[in-house]
């Protein structure tokens, strides 16, 4: 009977553990200082708060649970409250720049950003926890969208000419994928992967999946809130917490029950 009880609890909590930790969270920042959630399936955006400060943030992306953006006003990296969208810290990585861009994360922490302004445009690597960045080089095109996919690949959705690329992380040599067919829209914008390797970008009022292999564009809905200027796909803390909650009150009873 134990034993049946040690292989059903292990089986629940490993149930849980790729049904919660594995959920996808959308989240998106707008020029109009607007926090949203967004939902995958419709594209419809829900306000989650206003931001605390006239930043016009662009690019939004996740290290592990923590959710940032690039504040263009303040020249600052802002971390950001899932729950409310107000400012949990500010940090200043050394970059000074003005017009849009995008942020993204590798998985070893370091974040990547984009800047494009007027016929200047360039890409950093930074690091958070210094903070300090340095400029890898200058492209010749804006890119309003940045993310890693599972191996680590960096892709960017151009500012101009709608095309997805892949991009070097020495260089910023630009690699064409192909077009996304969405040169009639107005151009403010984000790129994120979902766990389970899909590529969404939202752009102005609307989101869409992206083939990462041909950059082609498949409209999934309206946002709802126009100026939309970043898109990413987290696991928020409360989940995270919850499932390691879990964990440790069925460690508790298994070990009532002298099981181990």
């Amino acid at each position: 009977m134990k034993v049946k009880l040690l292989i059903f609890s292990i089986a629940t909590l490993s149930f849980i553990s790729s049904d919660m930790v594995r959920a996808d969270h959308f989240f998106a920042i707008t020029f109009n200082e607007e926090f949203l959630s967004i939902n995958p399936a419709t594209g419809a955006g829900t306000l989650i708060g206003m931001l605390d400060s006239s930043m016009k943030g662009f690019g939004l992306s996740n290290l592990g649970a923590a959710i940032y953006t690039f504040d263009q006003n303040a020249d600052r990296i802002r971390q950001l409250d899932a729950a409310t969208g107000h400012t949990l810290a500010t940090i200043d990585i050394g970059v000074v720049t003005s017009g849009e861009g995008s942020i993204a994360f590798r998985r070893d922490g370091i974040g990547f950003l984009s800047r494009s302004f007027v016929s200047i445009n360039t890409l950093w690597s930074f690091e958070l926890t210094i903070p300090e960045s340095t400029a890898i080089g200058d492209m010749s095109f804006g890119i309003d969208g940045l993310d890693f996919d599972a191996n680590g690949v960096l892709y960017g959705l151009s500012q101009t000419s709608y095309n997805l690329y892949t991009i070097n992380q020495t260089n910023a040599e630009a690699t064409l994928i192909g077009p996304t067919g969405l040169v009639s829209r107005t151009f403010l914008g984000g790129l994120t992967f979902s766990s389970d390797g899909t590529l969404y970008a939202v752009l102005n009022d609307a989101l869409f999946t992206l083939n990462p292999n041909t950059g082609a564009a498949n409209f999934i809905g309206p946002v709802g809130f126009d100026g939309v200027s970043g898109l990413t796909a987290a696991m928020p803390i409360p989940d995270a917490v919850l499932l390691c909650g879990f964990g440790i009150v069925l460690v508790g009873r298994l070990r009532k029950r002298r099981i181990f």
